[in-house]
């Protein structure tokens, strides 16, 4: 086996018989590129790694340029499994090409923490540079975003300390707290339940679409309690046309152009123009939207961006962040109750006391009080998150004796960590609700990432968090969840997540795994 080593074994072994001369020009042609292309292989992937190891190790692909593009596009997660297992779990960073692109992988926890300290080197500002501009934002008004010039620090990292002001825990999260508390209770009454997620209905009952009745409830409850009630009169389908385009997402997010993403572009176009609508309305008229959104329409004013369709991206852009996720935890955490009747009750019995004798629900107590909820949501998230931290290589970079190239990317897929039984216990790819009690080290853990890290640390993880426990406390105290019958009057199977999607947040069920669930009023004695 040794001419696979080098191609100039295998020319040494070619028999005395065989000349180029004695072959068509097409063949020639074809030898030359087969020969052309072992030479460029083993240098590729076996002698350039040699001469320098600490040139991260490529994945190897067949065709050059191209590299990876195909199974990315397919399954992302898939991708990054196989070039673990490819190189034997060392954790080692490795490379990944596609369309030319170099993606550097990087899991090991250290290594990661490693990247989080290297912010100047390794830089998060560029991709969300690039992101405002596949959403819209022209070069000149990014520019405006992100130049600190003559300023303290960049516009984008003013609005990115105000989220946390109005996200993280104080007066501002509460105010927010009790927002969502009121939109999410308004919609908790049996004759409320949207008629777009009702499949059929009795006097006493609703068989719903599980997927469409969580995305409903949650993302009505996310924008009035950010942008106030006037969102839904200047946009009465402002629902629709987020979860409309949530479906389709992740496509922005990997660049496709309009004439291979044509319903996702539209839809996006729509949602811009209605919140350059709405931030033409004067503030008298959205005198109930959240503290960070006056902040935001201020700052980016300040910034010298007066055009409302540039500034609608922003609102857009929020719209996308604040209803990417909390519905589909809430999807996947009501469907492993249908499938678990004795952890529904023991939920229901932990909660009890968050809420008083007037039926008001204390959201402190769910945070606080409530350990079993905790590890429950947590599980859920667990099995279901899919994020991935992403940074630009600016300068060269040596991360866990690997040398970065700049203009590489460095991925880091925190997935995988969330499966490793050294972090989170035995058998890792099981569902678990009482594994964050079991384990109190998990959340300690710098592999457990589900917000990622870094200076693109989640600032919504708290509002998030209090939604998810508001939205089951509300369900499982106001209803009586059964799953109707499936075909041929068996039980309906749990869904199938879809890993195949590139979302880069919780992964939704595949295509048309949805559950169809019978809601009554709960009787209390």
């Amino acid at each position: 086996m040794q001419f696979l080593l080098y191609p100039k074994t295998l020319l040494e072994m070619t028999p005395t018989w065989f000349c180029l001369s004695n072959l068509s020009s097409l063949t020639r042609v074809v030898v030359t590129i087969i020969l052309l292309w072992i030479i460029w292989r083993y240098w590729r992937f076996s002698i350039a790694h040699d001469l320098d190891p600490k040139i991260p190790k490529r994945l190897p692909y067949v065709i050059p340029f191209i590299g990876h593009l195909v199974r990315m596009s397919r399954d992302s997660h898939a991708v990054f499994a196989m070039g673990r297992k490819f190189f034997k779990d060392t954790d080692d960073i490795f490379t990944i090409t596609v369309f030319g692109q170099d993606y550097y992988i990087v899991s090991r926890p250290s290594d990661i923490l490693a990247v989080f300290r290297e912010p100047s080197k390794l830089d998060f500002n560029t991709i969300a540079r690039d992101y405002m501009a596949s959403a819209g934002m022209t070069t000149l008004n990014n520019n405006l975003l992100f130049n600190c010039e003559g300023m303290i620090k960049q516009a984008m990292d003013g609005l990115h300390d105000n989220i946390k002001l109005q996200l993280h825990p104080g007066e501002k999260l509460e105010s927010m707290q009790g927002k969502m508390l009121q939109c999410l209770e308004h919609s908790m009454h049996l004759h409320r339940i949207c008629n777009q997620a009702v499949i059929y209905s009795t006097a006493e009952t609703k068989t719903v679409s599980l997927w469409h009745w969580c995305g409903r409830v949650l993302v009505e409850a996310s924008l009035t309690s950010f942008y106030g009630r006037s969102v839904h009169t200047i946009w009465p389908d402002a629902i629709d046309t987020t979860l409309r385009f949530e479906k389709e997402a992740w496509k922005l997010d990997a660049g496709y152009p309009r004439f291979l993403a044509p319903r996702m572009h539209q839809v996006k176009e729509n949602g811009q123009k209605a919140f350059a609508r709405y931030a033409a309305l004067p503030w008298e008229e959205k005198t109930d939207a959240c503290w960070f959104m006056r902040c935001l329409d201020k700052d980016v004013a300040a910034a010298g961006i007066a055009d409302q369709t540039q500034r609608s991206i922003l609102f857009w852009t929020m719209n996308r962040v604040i209803n990417a996720n909390t519905f589909k935890h809430c999807f996947w955490s009501l469907a492993y109750l249908l499938h678990n009747e004795v952890l529904q009750a023991r939920l229901i019995h932990e909660i009890q006391p968050a809420f008083t004798a007037n039926g008001e629900l204390s959201v402190s107590y769910l945070n606080q009080s409530c350990p079993l909820l905790a590890s429950f949501c947590d599980e859920v998230l667990r099995l279901t998150v899919a994020p991935i931290g992403v940074r630009r290589v600016l300068e060269q970079c040596e991360i866990g004796g690997k040398t970065l190239q700049p203009q590489g990317i460095v991925l880091m897929p925190y997935r995988q960590g969330h499966f490793d039984p050294a972090v989170v216990g035995s058998d890792p790819t099981a569902f678990d609700a009482d594994r964050f009690v079991k384990y109190k080290d998990i959340r300690r853990s710098p592999a457990w990432r589900p917000f990622g890290g870094g200076t693109s640390y989640c600032p919504g993880r708290y509002v998030t968090r209090s939604e998810i426990y508001i939205f089951l406390a509300l369900v499982l105290d106001r209803f009586d969840l059964v799953l109707e019958a499936g075909t041929s009057g068996l039980r309906q199977k749990f869904p199938v997540i879809d890993e195949s999607i590139p979302a880069g947040g919780i992964l939704p069920p595949i295509q048309g795994d949805d559950l169809l669930v019978r809601i009554s009023s709960r009787k209390k004695s």
